[in-house]
């Protein structure tokens, strides 16, 4: 979990000072949180509360209105962080989904691929997740590709193969191919086809955070997948780590420390 945190912190500095080269040094740019890590600790203080996937309908449906509840209060508690249509979206009361598709992160709901003891219900979690914020098939599609690979990664499977495991998206290793296609497009799907092509490339953590960044855009989602599969790789540097924590104040790293000490992740 710490990894995407951290992926997600890196970018957005560079997301301030974009950059198209990979000879960089990580611990001297700018540590800024965005949407991302306010999402993914949202989740992940439900996630410590709600331990149990909710199967039946009125499981979901209960679990749903407290996505909801658990989303709006962070939303609010960091306007700045997120879009427009989001910050609108948490001072209502309506359960109306809050973002359109060009919007969604796909990593948000990482803290299923750690919360749940099976692919199935990780999968399922996710989509229940993704539900309350862009429910569109192109949105879930994103979100369980990033997940399906972290719990893949988390229970030992090898990177070289990490396509093998990724459910619903179609990773590419040509990173031109998948630099044109960020350039030009900026959506969810292009965004996780230049995490997963970052994480392919790097030899530790540092480099996937490198190679993530220097793709010029969307660099802090980019750089939170690829920091997600990373993590589970390489060893985490201890100076992005502490870079990491000096950023996040206490209401994000409180939650984020009980969940990442409960999955040890």
């Amino acid at each position: 979990m710490l990894g995407a945190i951290i992926g997600d912190i890196v970018g957005g500095g560079f997301a301030l000072h974009p950059t198209h080269s990979y000879k960089h040094t990580l611990t001297e740019g700018t540590f800024v949180f965005t949407g991302n890590t306010v999402l993914m600790t949202s989740v992940c203080d439900l996630l410590y509360y709600c331990r149990e996937p909710a199967k039946g309908r009125i499981e979901r449906m209960i679990r749903s209105r407290e996505i909801t509840d658990m989303l709006k209060k962070y939303a609010r508690n960091y306007p700045d962080k997120l879009p427009p249509a989001m910050q609108k979206w948490s001072a209502r009361r309506l359960r109306e989904h809050s973002l359109a598709q060009a919007d969604f992160s796909p990593i948000f709901a990482l803290g299923c691929a750690y919360a749940f003891g099976n692919l199935d219900d990780v999968l399922s979690q996710t989509e229940l997740f993704c539900s309350d914020i862009c429910d569109t098939e192109s949105s879930k599609r994103c979100a369980r590709a990033v997940n399906s690979a972290v719990y893949a990664l988390k229970n030992g499977a090898e990177k070289e193969a990490i396509a093998d495991y990724v459910v619903s998206v179609e990773i590419s290793r040509d990173f031109q191919e998948v630099s044109e296609e960020l350039a030009f497009e900026r959506t969810p799907e292009a965004a996780v086809r230049a995490g997963f092509e970052a994480f392919l490339r790097s030899f530790d953590y540092d480099s996937a955070l490198r190679y993530a960044v220097a793709y010029g855009a969307m660099s802090p989602t980019v750089a939170a997948i690829a920091g997600a599969l990373a993590g589970e790789c390489y060893d985490i540097p201890e100076e992005l780590k502490e870079l990491t924590y000096d950023a996040l104040g206490v209401m994000l790293r409180n939650p984020l420390d009980r969940f990442m000490e409960m999955h040890n992740s």
